[in-house]
């Protein structure tokens, strides 16, 4: 149980790095 809880912490950090990016106003991602 407690790896389950470590694994969405794991990947709620990249992902919430990636919103930031997406944010970002790099003014042209895509």
């Amino acid at each position: 149980i407690r790896d389950s809880k470590n694994d969405g912490s794991y990947l709620i950090v990249p992902i919430r790095k990636l919103l930031e990016l997406n944010q970002a106003p790099t003014g042209g991602g895509e």
